[in-house]
């Protein structure tokens, strides 16, 4: 069986496909348009996987002292494990793998 899932929407995040309650894969849609405009960084209890589908995305990472900006680029997957959110100026969409059932922490940004 195959199942196609169009990989559209405007919600800024919507669940894809979960795989026996173990990973689930997610579209991901900034609706901030700048770090400015972020109102929070949040941290899970695992890692994600990021990966840029279109447009542009920029994450906001940080560990806890600093924050710096993080082109997404095509065709480079990003392993994130530190605090995090993510804007676009132009509009943007990232494939997110992550663990189901992980804690997420959250904090004013920088």
């Amino acid at each position: 069986m195959v199942k196609k899932i169009p990989l559209e929407g405007t919600k800024r995040w919507r669940v894809l496909f979960s795989e026996d309650e173990k990973w689930l894969v997610g579209l991901y849609i900034p609706n901030s348009k700048s770090r400015k405009e972020l109102p929070y960084l949040e941290k899970h209890s695992h890692s994600e996987l990021f990966l840029l589908l279109d447009g542009e995305v920029t994450l906001a990472l940080s560990d806890g002292k600093r924050a710096r900006d993080v082109p997404m680029k095509k065709g480079e997957l990003l392993i994130v494990d530190e605090w995090h959110n993510g804007y676009s100026k132009k509009g943007g969409k990232a494939l997110v793998v992550e663990r189901v059932g992980q804690k997420t922490e959250y904090m004013k940004p920088f």
